[in-house]
């Protein structure tokens, strides 16, 4: 039980954390097999040593136990290699702050592969490591070669709007008294993202997901795309022409055949925007406003339309809903 002198630090400091900047990665549609799962994780483990550091706390999430919960390290790395990693639904290691309160929200460094939605969460606090320099970036094109993503993108947010949430489309910025406008249709986007979007299929019952036919959710200063996105139509080229014609569009590194990791500052980012949404290759929400910011069934009809209907998945869930499977 915390004293309440420490709960009085711990106040303290989550509000001097809330506003430090992190940097953080997320990579969809990874290969999940146990093998490629247990390569992700050593992975994981190598890219926060490279920064001086080791995991204090752990979680493995398995289908037939309870919610996982966060454990030593040490323990729960020893158990894991002990029963291997078949059966997992997800694993996360965190470096912990000095006065962590919620251990995967108060962390200096985060991995999180989460097999339930193909996922690997990276995450760092910018004063101790950016995500987008090395030696981090060379963990992420090993990770992209063992996980072999269909998409990714890597952003900058603040400690107190939490970057994984952003990550699967909940909306955590802003407290209802400071709502607006503006505020509103940001978590219209937030949320249609993950609904209509990168998990439309289990959403919304289409059979491909929106970065399977190119899509990507915004333009980030860190891109990884694959083939359905680098041969969209762009001003009579396909993207990856038109992004090495002109060094204002950022560059482009291959990975092997894999695909490409796409970097841009933020200069470059307010320049191209316009173009890739006059493509229609930007995930943009603003066509939604007027069926209703959280309209989740006009998001299901719309993404089915574009990314086509599964009907068996469809008849299979409604059964399960009435109780029949």
């Amino acid at each position: 039980m915390i004293d309440a002198i420490d709960y009085e630090r711990i106040k303290a400091k989550r509000k001097q954390t809330a506003k430090i900047l992190c940097s953080s990665i997320i990579l969809h549609d990874i290969n999940i097999t146990p093998k490629t799962i247990e390569a992700l994780y050593e992975e994981s483990l190598a890219w926060i040593a490279s920064h001086g550091r080791v995991p204090d706390k752990m979680s493995v999430s398995r289908p037939d136990k309870k919610e996982a919960r966060y454990n030593r390290f040490d323990r729960t790395d020893s158990k894991l290699r002990k029963e291997g990693f078949e059966g997992i639904d997800s694993i996360s290691l965190v470096v912990s702050d000095d006065l962590a309160y919620i251990t995967d929200r108060d962390y200096e460094f985060n991995a999180l592969i989460d097999f339930d939605r193909s996922t690997l969460f990276l995450s760092t606090r910018v004063p101790v490591a950016n995500i987008f320099e090395e030696p981090s970036q060379q963990h992420l094109r090993n990770m992209i070669r063992l996980g072999k993503p269909k998409y990714g993108y890597g952003f900058y947010r603040i400690s107190r709007y939490e970057s994984f949430f952003y990550t699967c489309g909940v909306p955590t910025a802003i407290r209802p008294s400071e709502e607006t406008p503006e505020s509103r249709l940001e978590d219209s986007r937030i949320t249609r993202w993950e609904r209509a979007g990168a998990n439309a299929k289990f959403w919304s019952n289409t059979k491909k997901n929106v970065y399977e036919i190119g899509d990507m959710r915004d333009l980030y200063p860190w891109n990884y795309l694959t083939q359905p996105a680098l041969t969209r139509k762009i001003q009579e080229t396909t993207l990856q022409k038109w992004i090495e014609a002109d060094r204002s569009r950022g560059e482009l590194e291959p990975i092997d055949r894999l695909g490409c990791i796409w970097r841009l500052t933020e200069d470059e980012i307010t320049a191209n925007r316009d173009a890739l949404i006059e493509a229609d290759i930007l995930f943009d929400p603003r066509p939604f406003v007027g069926k209703g910011l959280m309209d989740n069934a006009a998001w299901a009809e719309d993404a089915r339309k574009k990314l086509g209907f599964d009907k068996e998945s469809y008849e299979k869930e409604e059964r399960r809903r009435r109780g029949e499977l």
